[in-house]
């Protein structure tokens, strides 16, 4: 990214100590100086963001310095009517305001100039304390640009619930009890989703868990960026016992899996700019109302060693979550229909689903459900519930139902 500051100082270095709690939207601060030489358009102001600054000597060894805190960049004007003195000028006159700000306590740490265009960065203070102020001087009038970085720690702080044992009660217009947003956020809407979430894998597709999602829409305060957003959630999350499986700072998006108190839920918080998108697919409460609505729920989150009917120590949690469901209905007897998709030949995937639903009958039968209560059945891929058309569908095909029988 190029980036130029100029700034026409007649300013001490008083005014550069200022530091606001918060930056103002769309607007520089009173101690980054521009006054005289360009006017700044498109300001962009977040309190909390990354950026890397350029260190060193050009001709020997640069490095590239990180500061996380305030952040400003703008693109900048030259006040200069004048196109052909502007380009002879430029440097010149960027030069002639160094000593200023020096004065103000910034020293050069980086300088690298070419025939269109000088960058450089200056650097005020030192180690967590330190700013940073990145410039790029171009001969184009309208082609100087500005960053500056001051440090700082995340404003932002998020303190979330851990989920309680049993399955919370709330509706549309309120939070997730376990997933509250950032302070300043609005609720928009709240959306039901009956197909599982696709959560993502260490490798290959995602894997389908719980039996629908419930997702909430958010308007952000204008003020919270991606960066901050990731940064409070990811640490909230882990305080709160999840375990945070995938993330991305600067796509503020962040995946996690909670699977204690008997619980098992799925969730992720994103960031997308102008919206902030929760979604959570809770194993437990899905099971038990997909069962009561449709007679049916798929185990998603059941898992096999490939090709076989062995169960992966990964599928306890989800089977732990039908054993509660049976234990808190007694009466509720159920058929475990194992399915597969299309890939090998029906009658061998036929044999492999039945075996595979006879095993998940054995893991509950020696967890204290009475063999009585319940029966399998293999399906091989004669039930798709989508076209085995990619890697993804197939991933779906592939699972365990459980089913009420006689229910319609």
């Amino acid at each position: 990214m190029r980036v130029a500051l100029v700034v026409s100082l007649a300013c001490s270095s008083a005014l550069f100590a200022a530091e606001p709690p918060q930056v103002t939207p769309n607007q520089l601060p009173a101690w980054i100086p521009i006054q005289g030489l360009f006017k700044p358009d498109f300001v962009h102001a977040e309190n909390y963001c990354e950026e890397k600054f350029f260190v060193g000597d050009p001709a020997h060894k640069v490095e590239t310095v990180t500061v996380h805190g305030r952040c400003w960049h703008t693109n900048l004007t030259t006040l200069t009517k004048d196109r052909k003195e502007w380009e002879k000028t430029a440097f010149a006159r960027w030069k002639e305001r160094e000593p200023q700000l020096a004065a103000a306590g910034f020293h050069q740490v980086y300088v690298k100039q070419e025939w269109d265009k000088l960058k450089a960065t200056y650097r005020r203070g030192e180690g967590d304390q330190a700013t940073y102020l990145r410039v790029s001087i171009d001969i184009d009038p309208g082609s100087s640009q500005m960053a500056v970085a001051q440090a700082a720690s995340n404003p932002l702080a998020i303190v979330l619930k851990s989920p309680a044992p049993k399955p919370e009660t709330f509706g549309d217009k309120d939070d997730f009890p376990y997933l509250t947003p950032p302070p300043g956020a609005k609720l928009k809407n709240t959306g039901h989703n009956q197909a599982p979430m696709r959560f993502p894998a260490a490798s290959g597709p995602a894997t389908p868990v719980g039996s629908g999602t419930i997702d909430k829409y958010y308007t952000p305060d204008a003020s919270t960026s991606r960066l901050a957003f990731h940064d409070a959630y990811v640490a909230a999350l882990k305080q709160a016992g999840w375990t945070v499986t995938s993330d991305d700072p600067a796509q503020g998006f962040v995946w996690a899996r909670y699977d204690k108190n008997g619980r098992e839920l799925y969730a992720y918080a994103i960031h997308r700019g102008e919206e902030l998108h929760f979604a959570v697919a809770d194993v437990g409460a899905g099971l038990s109302a997909a069962l009561a609505k449709g007679c049916k729920a798929a185990l998603w989150g059941v898992n096999f060693d490939f090709d076989k009917a062995t169960l992966r120590p990964d599928s306890d949690a989800t089977l732990d979550q039908v054993l509660q469901l049976l234990k808190s209905e007694p009466a509720l007897a159920v058929e475990i229909g194992g399915h597969t998709d299309n890939v090998g030949k029906p009658d061998y995937n036929l044999a492999l689903s039945d075996r595979r639903a006879a095993a998940v009958k054995q893991w509950l039968v020696a967890h204290g459900v009475a063999a009585a209560r319940l029966s399998s059945h293999g399906y091989g891929d004669t039930q798709p519930l989508v076209p085995n058309s990619s890697d993804d569908n197939r991933a779906r095909n592939r699972r365990v139902e459980l089913k009420k029988p006689g229910c319609k």
